[in-house]
């Protein structure tokens, strides 16, 4: 909803992630995704992004909030319509601990920062890499080459139009 004044708003805490934006509500108060009937607030862009691949199907979002936050927290989201649009998604402290664990056992302290680099932008080259990291561009593909062999990293797509992703 673009009309209204309030700032739409990400806050990321130690617990959970809570979104914040204005919202022409239909249907207010807790969203059940067991009675929850969606609607396009706007149709055709809705229709859009869904022929394009950017968006899935409308409602599938907020089933899948419920279903993998059980899966990654333990917790539920809550998803709460009003003239304000809430969603707190919890942060569930064993995933972190799981992943960290299964990271630190494969990666070393100085692959530790190519993987962040990655994290913080998956389309992040090996040169803006060399830069922030402050070692040549052959430090950064031996290490970039060892996660991969590890199985923490791989490329999607082409070296110029690709990107990384992180397998833990």
């Amino acid at each position: 909803e673009f009309s209204g004044t309030f700032p739409a708003r990400i806050i990321v805490e130690k617990d959970r992630i809570l979104a914040e934006n204005w919202n022409r509500s239909l249907q207010p108060g807790r969203i059940d995704p067991d009675n929850y009937e969606p609607y396009p607030k706007n149709p055709i862009l809705a229709r859009f992004f869904v022929q394009i691949g950017f968006a899935d199907t409308l409602g599938s979002g907020v089933r899948n909030l419920y279903k993998y936050s059980k899966i990654y927290s333990g917790g539920e989201p809550e998803l709460i319509e009003g003239d304000i649009f809430k969603t707190v998604v919890p942060l569930g402290s064993s995933v972190t601990a799981r992943v960290t664990e299964r990271v630190t056992d494969r990666v070393t302290e100085k692959e530790s920062g190519v993987l962040a680099l990655i994290a913080q932008n998956k389309s992040v080259t090996q040169d803006e890499m060399s830069k922030k990291l402050g070692v040549s561009r052959k430090t950064i593909a031996a290490r970039l080459k060892s996660l991969k062999e590890k199985g923490v990293i791989r490329r999607v797509g082409s070296d110029i139009k690709g990107h990384w992703e992180i397998d833990v």
